[in-house]
């Protein structure tokens, strides 16, 4: 197994000053041909964030968006992205995977 170790951003120089804000650039989500990861306001962390996942997924486009209120709430990118069963599904054992699953990648909030 490898590892690749990412560098948080430096508290000091991100967007939220919300004290139980979460920074992680770990809590990313990958999609059919991309990677939807975050960025925080330090500009130097946030382009080593964009980096890591660049190298190691060199066949997909990587996206990062502003999550400032999903960190507020202790979130990240991939705790919003888990599986929704579809309606009258749970007898059957289908899962919705979500739209990235379907090619699509979700807009950023305002």
């Amino acid at each position: 197994m490898d590892v690749t170790r990412l560098q948080g951003p430096d508290y000091d120089r991100i967007r939220s000053t919300h004290p139980d804000f979460l920074a992680s650039y770990a809590n990313y989500y990958l999609c059919n041909d991309a990677v939807i990861c975050a960025h925080f306001g330090d500009s130097r962390a946030d382009a080593g964030a964009k980096a890591a996942p660049t190298r190691l997924y060199p066949d997909r486009a990587v996206e990062q968006l502003n999550i400032d209120r999903l960190g507020t709430g202790g979130g990240g990118i991939h705790c919003v992205t888990q599986q929704q069963p579809l309606p009258g599904s749970a007898r059957k054992g289908r899962h919705h995977l979500g739209s990235c699953r379907r090619g699509r990648v979700p807009a950023a909030s305002p």
